[in-house]
């Protein structure tokens, strides 16, 4: 079987670098800023929410400006960060794909396939569907936003609820004078030319996904994948047949804790976390592949390049 292949790519590759940035630690940035208290246990886009509501709030004069001016903040901190030579990035580079999409807002993979990377494309949309750059043949899709357009940076559940709002509209669009809905299938059937939007390719094309802690925060691609799978299972259309492309998450397991007592609580709750996210996964028709830390020599950067060699050996 021939199929194109997409990698989905999260900030996990990110969070091996020394010099990384988390997402709690970019909310908690902000708070600080604003002098306004930081929840470390709430979902991200809530979070930052409340952060803004919170600043705007206590704001003798509110301006919905604070969305955009914190933006642009995050948007300087990740802009001009470069890719060590050594970097599990480069890596990606040794792996077959035709195009790779990434929730992240830097340009650490573009470096790794082009170190003299500068965008050059448009600067002042919300929402990012086309690919944001070619570098050696491969696709670059920034689906939640990226650094040179800090108006497409996704962090509230406004801006994820747009992205699924628009998405709905896009794959499940009615053919003009016909009754026939759903262009995702019209596009799957050969009867529609595909649009090559991001969102398109979790039906059309084999996805990996490496370094994506996908919680139930990331509604955008929850949505994508339960939608996939109900036309999969309910057989729309006779879509099976058309429908053959294969997504995989692959997650790494820290299974060291164990050793330290005191973390054993902690342990328990992020592995029932773990399970609960592979279980919607496996009930999304998304094969789960894991690999234990333990036999990375307990380096999550071993453990990326044991899930790359994985992918280029199939």
């Amino acid at each position: 079987r021939c199929m194109e292949k997409t990698l989905l790519i999260g900030n996990g590759l990110n969070r091996t670098l020394q010099f990384s940035i988390s997402w709690s630690e970019l909310l908690c940035d902000i708070a600080k800023e604003h002098n306004v208290e930081y929840i470390p246990d709430l979902p991200m886009p809530l979070e930052f929410e409340r952060i803004i509501n919170t600043i705007l709030k206590k704001s003798d004069v509110p301006n919905s400006q604070i969305y955009s001016d914190v933006k642009a903040r995050i948007a300087r901190k990740v802009k001009d960060v470069k890719l060590p030579d050594d970097a599990i990035h480069r890596e990606l580079a040794t792996v077959k794909s035709n195009a790779i999409i990434t929730t992240n807002y830097d340009y650490l993979l573009e470096y790794a396939y082009n170190r003299s990377f500068n965008y050059k494309g448009k600067t002042n949309l919300k929402y990012l569907w086309e690919a944001t750059s070619v570098q050696q043949g491969i696709k670059f899709y920034h689906m939640h936003g990226m650094a040179d357009n800090p108006a497409s940076i996704c962090l509230g559940y406004e801006h994820y609820m747009g992205i699924v709002e628009n998405l709905r509209s896009m794959l499940n669009a009615k053919a003009q004078n016909r009754q026939d809905k759903m262009k995702i299938k019209r596009i799957l059937k050969g009867e529609d030319a595909p649009t090559d939007y991001w969102g398109e390719r979790f039906y059309t094309t084999d996805v990996d996904i490496i370094g994506l802690g996908l919680t139930t925060v990331e509604s955008d691609i929850w949505w994508l994948l339960t939608h996939r799978a109900s036309i999969y299972y309910t057989n729309y259309c006779d879509i099976r047949k058309y429908m053959k492309n294969q997504i995989t998450y692959y997650d790494v397991i820290d299974d060291l804790e164990r050793n330290k007592p005191e973390d054993e609580r902690a342990r328990q709750q992020k592995m029932a976390e773990k399970r609960k996210i592979h279980q919607l996964l496996k009930g999304a028709h998304v094969r789960v592949v894991t690999f234990d830390l333990s036999k990375c020599d307990g380096e999550y950067e071993n453990a990326y390049r044991q899930i790359m060699q994985s992918i280029k050996t199939l």
